[in-house]
């Protein structure tokens, strides 16, 4: 065959894998209705009840036992996925947790499913038959998924997912597509595809309660992307308290609350904007932690992220979040950080309000 041939055949080759890709790519429609599975007797929420609230990032059940490429700046450190092992005890211990605070609504970010590096397993339902609360009701809605990423250190499929559970119930739920297109045209072709999670659950004789869950973009420093995410995540929050509808919002949010910045060490300044995306909500909503709360002398109670970066001295950032609408009365909150040490490189966010 002529040198002539092969470079026909090879440029043939490359533009039907090319095809293939962009025609099993991700391209999730806005305001698409997603899976919600109901089992069992529903709580039904009144008036004045109260309701407590956990946002948890669960790091698709990889624990504390690795260093993963992205845990270190320069991308190299040297676990690319956890072992079955570590995993088994992750999912474990988060379990754990979950029953101890018993919570009414949970919201989980980073759940695997179909993806290489968790054995292609859907974490779902492994995690949901360890819970002993009566979750009624569980939604959920991909994030990221591809049959095959070409990085080096992910090369397979790759399924990400938020999870919203709720004792109470019937429950519905709808995606809120989040903008996630940095200008380049292969990070958009195998990247992460960014939402808002939409649940509703009646209140009786008061409409619904609306909850929001949501994983934003990680590794946006130098962009305006994680911007565009929260002033959508803030518009669509907005609407709602124009509707007078009742709601809760959360997740891993991915920015510092202001003032935080400075505290971190220098190699992991470098994830984030100096500048916090995170003040238009503290502007806007009521957010949790509180800005007094991550900024008063007890702050480190409030860090949320506890990095496996052998650098990293303990936790020492704030990254996740609950908000919440005028029409809940917040009781208590508090990051649940005792115990939750080696379950995920996360603390869950717990609240307690009242439906007003």
């Amino acid at each position: 065959m002529s040198v002539g041939w092969i470079g026909w055949l090879g440029a043939l080759v490359v533009v039907l894998v090319g095809a293939w890709f962009w025609s099993t790519r991700f391209r999730p429609v806005d305001g698409r209705p997603e899976p919600v599975v109901c089992r069992g007797v529903a709580q039904v929420l009144r008036r004045d009840q109260r309701l407590k609230v956990m946002t948890y990032n669960v790091q698709y059940l990889a624990g504390k036992e690795h260093v993963f490429f992205y845990d270190v700046p320069d991308l190299s450190g040297p676990d690319s996925r956890p072992t079955p092992a570590s995993s088994a005890r992750a999912l474990e211990a988060i379990a754990s947790l979950i029953n101890a605070e018993d919570p009414d609504i949970v919201l989980l970010q980073e759940l695997d499913h179909g993806a290489r590096r968790t054995d292609y397993r859907d974490q779902l339902p492994l995690l949901l038959a360890r819970l002993r609360g009566p979750y009624a009701c569980s939604a959920e809605a991909f994030y990221w998924k591809a049959p095959f990423v070409p990085y080096p250190k992910i090369w397979g499929a790759v399924g990400l997912k938020l999870a919203t559970l709720t004792k109470a119930g019937p429950a519905r739920a709808v995606r809120r597509n989040l903008p996630s297109d940095f200008g380049n045209p292969l990070i958009s072709l195998f990247g992460a595809q960014r939402a808002v999670l939409e649940v509703r659950v009646p209140v009786e004789g008061a409409g619904d309660l609306v909850i929001m869950n949501t994983h934003l973009e990680a590794f946006s420093a130098g962009t305006d992307l994680c911007a565009r995410q929260i002033a959508q995540l803030d518009r669509l929050l907005t609407a709602l308290d124009r509707e007078g509808v009742p709601w809760v919002a959360g997740g891993d949010l991915n920015v510092l609350p202001p003032g935080q910045y400075a505290h971190l060490i220098p190699s992991h300044q470098t994830y984030y904007n100096q500048a916090t995306e995170m003040a238009v909500l503290y502007d806007h909503h009521a957010v949790l932690p509180s800005l007094a709360a991550v900024t008063g002398p007890e702050g480190s109670k409030s860090y949320t992220y506890f990095g496996n970066d052998p650098a990293l001295p303990g936790p020492d950032r704030t990254l996740d979040y609950l908000l919440h609408s005028p029409r809940l009365r917040l009781v208590e909150s508090s990051v649940r950080q005792a115990g939750a040490e080696t379950a995920s490189d996360h603390f869950p966010v717990v609240a307690v309000f009242e439906i007003v």
